[in-house]
């Protein structure tokens, strides 16, 4: 009996306790600093994380990103851009998605992915011949692409812009 306490006093002391929510997915890491270190990703749960493993979360739920910026038409006129977007990482592979870009997806991947889209979508029109529909349907392509292959989805892509 004793042995077994024991046991299970090492095992607990050992670990720390996580929970992961619905609306997220934990991934045990080997090593922080080395954010390609990803070993697990983690479901909804509580889990039991060894001391010499590392923990982060990443929320899973749709965010919402709105942007305001300055694109140029192919005959050079400037537009101002209305551009809105609701995007996720993709949960089965939330570990890639840290391995590629840490904490900072949104910083690296997210907005300047987005901005690029946009400015080369509507930089293969003239400024009288840009077609919203066209322009929506071209970009969301291009999201839909470079997001998917970045482990990131997206819905409800709007977009406007002022000359």
């Amino acid at each position: 009996m004793d042995r077994k306490v024991t046991l299970i006093f090492l095992v607990l002391t050992s670990c720390t306790l996580e929970i992961v929510n619905l609306t997220e997915r934990g991934i045990i890491l080997d090593d922080k600093d080395d954010i390609s270190s990803s070993k697990e990703i983690l479901q909804p749960g509580t889990h039991l994380i060894p001391m010499y493993d590392d923990f982060v979360k990443i929320e899973i739920i749709p965010k919402d990103y709105e942007d305001e910026f300055k694109c140029l038409t192919k005959d050079k006129r400037e537009v101002i851009v209305k551009a809105k977007v609701q995007y996720y990482p993709i949960p089965d592979q939330v570990a890639d998605l840290y391995s590629d870009f840490g904490d900072n997806y949104f910083e690296y991947f997210v907005t300047p992915e987005f901005r690029a889209a946009i400015r080369k979508s509507i930089g293969q029109y003239d400024s009288m011949a840009i077609d919203k529909t066209k322009i929506e349907l071209r970009v969301k392509k291009i999201l839909d692409s470079v997001y998917n292959h970045g482990h990131i989805a997206i819905q409800n892509f709007k977009i406007d812009w002022e000359n």
